[in-house]
């Protein structure tokens, strides 16, 4: 008599434990950045890279490229996002001021990095506000509407050159070298509940 096989699909369902709540928002959490994470989005290019410089075509990984390019940015040489927070004809200006910030102030960490980047954008809105301002400002007659714009760019201009100086401000005190002040002192050792007598002199004379 021959013996029924298992059922392997019935023991493995048995087998499988299910995750817990950590676990479950662990994955959760990766599929939900999955085409944000920058690991993932280098991947992706340096499969299409390497596949271009082979010689073969890879149209659609470089139109992966092409549209998540501005994802990308180190703040280190490229500060994609930067350039896009200014008009086109002051984003060359803010990315070489980001850098030259970078290599002056010899900035290494992230935040370092932002911090020029936030100088940059304050000062590219700076100069952009300015020149809106200019070109209302020749003109002799001003109504209602255009007294109104000047009114919120001024206060504009003003906000910007807070955060320019504030961002700058703060990017001098972060570089500021540390000053380490060692104070060497005698040792002094008080006792609680403890009576100190001067003892008198020869000279002085002593009632009792």
């Amino acid at each position: 008599m021959k013996k029924k096989p298992k059922d392997t699909k019935k023991s493995n369902k048995a087998l499988i434990k299910p995750l817990v709540k950590e676990e479950v928002k662990e994955v959760l959490t990766g599929l939900s950045t999955y085409d944000l994470h920058p690991d993932e989005i280098y991947k992706k290019f340096g499969k299409t890279i390497a596949t271009v410089r082979s010689g073969e075509k890879d149209e659609d990984g470089m139109e992966y490229i092409k549209s998540n390019l501005l994802k990308l940015d180190d703040f280190s040489h490229n500060h994609t996002n930067l350039a896009n927070t200014v008009p086109t004809k002051m984003a060359t200006a803010v990315v070489e001021l980001a850098n030259n910030l970078i290599d002056e102030y010899k900035c290494k960490t992230s935040l370092e990095k932002t911090l020029c980047e936030i100088i940059a954008n304050s000062y590219g809105k700076v100069m952009s506000i300015s020149k809106s301002l200019d070109s209302c400002l020749i003109f002799d007659y001003f109504g209602a509407e255009r007294n109104g714009f000047i009114a919120v760019m001024s206060k504009e201009l003003d906000r910007a050159n807070r955060n320019y100086l504030n961002a700058l401000n703060n990017l001098i005190e972060l570089k500021r070298p540390q000053m380490n002040i060692s104070i060497k002192t005698k040792n002094a050792f008080v006792g609680t509940n403890q009576q100190f007598n001067n003892n008198p002199t020869p000279d002085e004379n002593i009632k009792g």
